[in-house]
């Protein structure tokens, strides 16, 4: 929560794997490496967020209880969806 957004830092998950961010040319870059913040919701893949759009988004596979790919995007507003496909259901959840 208080990084300093220059130095590239990598920190653990709570139930296993890494969560890793440094800035980018638009902003800051996020990287989850086998992440889950609960039990049996393994996450990997990228994020970023631009400072100009204050768009910010993750894209992950998930693993662990269930399979899938999920996006979450918070817009200019602060409109928030996540969208995608888990355990073989769609799933769009937005606001």
């Amino acid at each position: 929560f208080y990084w300093d957004t220059v130095t590239p830092t990598s920190v653990a998950c709570p139930f296993g794997g890494s969560l890793s961010f440094e800035p980018s040319d638009s902003g800051e870059a996020f990287t989850f490496t086998n992440c889950a913040f609960s039990d049996g919701f393994v996450m990997t893949g990228e994020g970023s967020y631009d400072y100009e759009t204050y768009m910010f988004t993750i894209n992950v596979t998930v693993s662990g209880l269930a399979s899938g790919t999920l996006t979450y995007t918070r817009d200019t507003d602060y409109n928030l969806s996540v969208t995608g496909e888990y355990d073989g259901a769609t799933v769009d959840l937005s606001e």
